[in-house]
């Protein structure tokens, strides 16, 4: 994805990311393997639309 084919994220789109980072760890500090997976993904896929929706938080 190139900064001319940037994404625009809407709320829906903030608040699932918000949920998988927040879902990243469980209530006894292990990792969630899922949620790590889908950061990983996006970092992978899209990753100017990953640094869009942390500064967006």
């Amino acid at each position: 994805m190139t900064i001319s084919q940037q994404q625009q994220i809407g709320p829906e789109q903030l608040a699932e990311f918000e949920q998988i980072i927040l879902s990243i760890c469980d209530p006894g500090g292990n990792r969630i393997k899922e949620a790590d997976q889908k950061i990983l993904a996006l970092e992978r896929d899209a990753p100017d639309l990953l640094v869009q929706m942390i500064l967006a938080m």
